[in-house]
C-alpha cells in the first residue's frame, strides 16, 4: 500500500520520540546549507532500503510494544525493516525547516526518515509536522471533518471497496482460515482472503518465508 505524505523536518534539535512531542536529546546550531544540498540528500533516499523504526512506536518485540520498553527504560533490539521511497520532493526550505512530499511503502516511519535526512546533512533533527495525503486508494479529499462526523454527515464505504487495493487470494477450501492456520503463498504484504463465493474471510500478511499468516479474521 502506497502512502503519500507531506512532512516538515526541523533541523537543530533531536528528540527521543523523533517528533516535536519528545524530550530534547541534542541541540546544534545550524550552519549554511544550500537548497542543492537538501535536494541531493532527499534524492539519496529514493528506492528500496532498510530503516530502523523509532523506539516510541507500536511495533511489538517479544509480545511487547516498543514504546513500553522506552517508557520503562528497558533496552531492546530494534531490527531494521525493508522500506521503499518511490518519490521524495522538496517543497520548501527556510528557517532551518525542510518541507517535503514523499510517496512510500506501508511500514515506512516518516519520523525515522526525518532523523536520517538530518543526520546526512550533519545535524540533529526531528519531525515537526505531518499530513497524510493518501493511503492506498484513499485521498485526503475522501476524509471527513470531526464536525461532519458529529452531525452524521458522511457515508460509509463497503469493506470490499475499502480493501480493493489489497492483493487477493481466493480459496476453494477456507478451513485453514477458520483455524487461523498459515497459507502457502508467494504474495507479499497484506492480502485479502476470499472463499470461492467471493466472501471476504480475513486479512493475512506475508511471513517473508513463502507463507501468509492471519492478522485479522472477518467472518
Amino acid at each position: 500500500m502506497i502512502q503519500s505524505i507531506q512532512a516538515t523536518l526541523s533541523l537543530g534539535k533531536s528528540t527521543d520520540t523523533y517528533d516535536a512531542s519528545g524530550k530534547i536529546l541534542e541541540e546544534k546550531e545550524v550552519g549554511q546549507i544550500s537548497k542543492a544540498q537538501v535536494i541531493d540528500v532527499l534524492n539519496s533516499f529514493l528506492g528500496k532500503s532498510k530503516q530502523k523504526p523509532p523506539i516510541y512506536s507500536a511495533i511489538k518485540v517479544n509480545g511487547k510494544k516498543l514504546y513500553e520498553y522506552a517508557r520503562n527504560g528497558e533496552e531492546v533490539e530494534i531490527k531494521e525493516r525493508d522500506i521503499e521511497i518511490m518519490m521524495i520532493e522538496l517543497i520548501d526550505f527556510s528557517n532551518n525547516e525542510i518541507v517535503f512530499d514523499v510517496k512510500c511503502s506501508k511500514g515506512t516511519y516518516i519520523r525515522s526518515l526525518c532523523v536520517d535526512i538530518a543526520k546526512k546533512l550533519g545535524y540533529p533533527g526531528h519531525m515537526s509536522h505531518l499530513e497524510r495525503r493518501q493511503a492506498g486508494r484513499f485521498l485526503i479529499t475522501d476524509c471527513i471533518t470531526l464536525e461532519q462526523l458529529e452531525n452524521d454527515d458522511y457515508s460509509l464505504h463497503s469493506i470490499d471497496d475499502a480493501l480493493c487495493g489489497f492483493p487477493q487470494l481466493k480459496l476453494d477450501d477456507p478451513t485453514p482460515v477458520y483455524h487461523g492456520k498459515q497459507i502457502k503463498s508467494d504474495l507479499t504484504g497484506q492480502v485479502a482472503i476470499y472463499d470461492n463465493q467471493n466472501h471476504l474471510l480475513a486479512i493475512y500478511e506475508s511471513t517473508g518465508q513463502g507463507y501468509l499468516k492471519n492478522v485479522r479474521g472477518l467472518w
